[in-house]
């Protein structure tokens, strides 16, 4: 997998070969939902964003998933605030809605956050359109 740069974000796509075994039986297409592990490794409070479109579903992952446990300080923006984000904490998020992702603190304690992200229809389109809509929120 390659690891690609968005908007502050290290995505990993599940290649489309892989996602059609998995989703065919189901009757969709890698066209139609969006399969990647995130990787946030920085400060990202200032990329609270929505997508006009898409529904994503999120879990955090850790060491059971072969990824290292979530930074204590990993925070995600949902329902107008940051709130604590750990392994195996999921979120529905619906289009329109306000979110974002950060490993954020004060005195260190920072680490990398990796989640799973499942999005239909995907944010990035086949003719490259970008469904992300960045807003400004009070600071952490």
């Amino acid at each position: 997998m390659v690891v690609a740069e968005y908007h502050g974000f290290g995505k990993a796509r599940l290649p489309d070969d892989l996602l059609r075994e998995v989703l065919t039986p189901h009757g969709l297409t890698p066209d139609e939902v969006q399969v990647e592990v995130v990787k946030v490794e920085r400060d990202l409070s200032d990329e609270v964003h929505y997508h006009a479109r898409s529904v994503a579903y999120v879990v955090a992952l850790g060491s059971e998933d072969h990824f290292s446990d979530p930074p204590l300080r990993g925070r995600a923006f949902v329902n107008g605030r940051w709130q604590r984000f750990e392994k195996g904490d999921e979120l529905t998020i619906p289009p329109g809605t306000p979110h974002g992702f950060t490993v954020w603190g004060t005195g260190g304690g920072r680490g990398t956050l990796y989640f799973l992200s499942v999005q239909s229809p995907p944010i990035v389109g086949p003719r490259e359109e970008d469904d992300y809509h960045r807003i400004s929120v009070d600071p952490i």
